[in-house]
């Protein structure tokens, strides 16, 4: 494989990364605000579910973003 090949291939690698961390960032930041400010989210009325479909998420970014952090 060429230099300029696997330059573009880690470019595109380091991007998806980036983008699973920002999801794991907002999973996070949801579940703050849900635990901090319930009252702020009043409109959702399960909060519990609210804040295990954020785990989920987040779980399911860091599981992949640490599977792309081994590969590399």
């Amino acid at each position: 494989m060429s230099k300029e090949r696997n330059k573009i291939g880690h470019s595109f690698l380091e991007a998806e990364k980036e983008k699973l961390r920002a999801e794991i960032k907002t999973a996070q930041a949801k579940i703050a605000l849900y635990v901090e400010n319930p009252l702020a989210v009043a409109e959702h009325s399960d909060i519990g579910k609210e804040i295990r479909e954020a785990a989920a998420q987040g779980s399911h970014a860091k599981d992949v973003l640490t599977f792309l952090e081994n590969f590399s």
